[in-house]
Parts: structure tokens; sequence; C-alpha cells
């Protein structure tokens, strides 16, 4: 099973960034919508920069890596990250008096550059547990809160949506490339696959797919005042 979707990465990377863009176009038409509530933009930014990064990693795997293209890579995934804490941190911050500011951003990126000490697989490592998992734990928290004021129509598929995005969070921090700090010398890629048989990318473009089934869902049943011809 193993030799069967290592010869698929390739698929497996397209249709990974292809959920995640679809999540960006849906998104940035929610953001448009004044009635929201949740700062869709950033997760709209974070949909299209994500999948984008997926489709390098495409590129990469077909063409070749290198330095350079390694650190645009990273760079790319970190951006997108930083969209996702956002939207968490904007989202959870809704209706508030105090909450967490920008520093939070701030902090994070401080923390996930203490990989670097380790390399690039180390850098790649801490941006991940510091940055991927709290961005997609927080937006699973805002889904979950704003189900719990949207109607009965909208609120399976937020909840569904902030499930997955819990499980992604999940799956996008335990499953790391091996580095020479706890948890990624046990915790990682190699780990995942030599167990379950399966790339942890599959798993991680599976839940993608979900979110966007998911966001296509409300984005369905959330009835707004607007021309006929947009949502087609």
């Amino acid at each position: 099973m193993t030799t069967f979707f290592q010869g698929q990465m390739d698929y497996i990377f397209f249709f990974y960034g292809l959920a995640f863009i679809g999540l960006g176009v849906v998104a940035h038409i929610l953001s448009q919508e004044v009635s929201q509530q949740l700062p869709w933009g950033w997760l709209a930014l974070f949909g299209f920069t994500h999948g984008a990064n997926e489709w390098l990693d495409l590129v990469a795997l077909v063409a070749g890596d290198g330095v350079w293209f390694g650190a645009l890579r990273w760079a790319i995934m970190v951006a997108s990250f930083l969209c996702l804490v956002e939207f968490a941190r904007l989202s959870l911050n809704r209706g508030r008096d105090r909450g967490p500011g920008r520093w939070l951003l701030v902090i994070l990126a401080l923390g996930a550059g203490l990989g670097g000490l380790s390399g690039w697989n180390g850098l790649n490592a801490t941006s991940r547990y510091f940055l991927g998992v709290a961005g997609s734990l927080g937006a699973g928290v805002a889904l979950f809160a704003e189900a719990r004021q949207s109607d009965s129509r909208c609120r399976p598929s937020l909840l569904a949506g902030g499930a997955g995005f819990i499980l992604y969070g999940l799956a996008a921090g335990i499953e790391v490339p091996q580095a020479g700090f706890f948890p990624a010398n046990i915790l990682n890629y190699d780990t995942f696959t030599r167990l379950t048989g399966l790339p942890i990318q599959l798993v991680r473009g599976l839940l993608a797919a979900w979110i966007a089934a998911m966001s296509v869902g409300y984005f369905q049943v959330a009835k707004f005042d607007a021309d006929d011809r947009r949502y087609r």
C-alpha cells in the first residue's frame, strides 16, 4: 500500500491544494456579505496561500527541489498559517472588550523560528507546532462558537467544519518532518507511514476536502440578499 500511494503523491498534492483553494473561493464570497460576523477574508487568504503552497510542493516533487525554492515554500506556508491564526484570533475576540492582540502572532512566529537551530526540518516542524496547530485549533473553536449562535440550518456545516479544522490541526502538528528534538524525533512523517502505510499528506488532503465541502454546505444554506448569478 505504501508503494502505491508514494506513486500517487502528485495527484495527492494536486487535490490537496485544490481543496484549500476551493475553501478560499467560498470564504472570499462570504467575506463580501455584510451580514457575516466572522472575518472570512482571513480564512480566504489562508485557503489561497496554503493551496498554493501545496501546489509548490507538487512542483518540487515533479521538477526537483532546491534551497531557495524550499525557503520560498516555507515562507508561504508560514504566511498561510499566520492568516489562519488571525482568522481565529479575530473570531474569538468578537464581542469581547479584551482579547489577545496581534502580539500573539509575533510570539507564535518567534516560537516557530526556534526550530531553525535544528535546520530546515526543525524550522518546518516548529512552524507547524506553533502556527499550524494554534491556527487550526483556534479556527475549529471559532466555528464551534459561531454554530452556537447560528440557526439550525447552518449549525451542522459549521460544527462539521470546526471538527475538520481541529483534526487538520492534529494532522498538521503531530506528523512533521523528522528533527533532532522531541516530539519530532518520534512522531514524524516516517513514523506515520511506517505504522499506517499511508502518507500523512493523504490524510491532510482528505481533511482539506472535508473542510472545503463543509464551507460549501454552509454557503448553500446561509441565505443572503445577493444576485443569484453570484451563487451560481
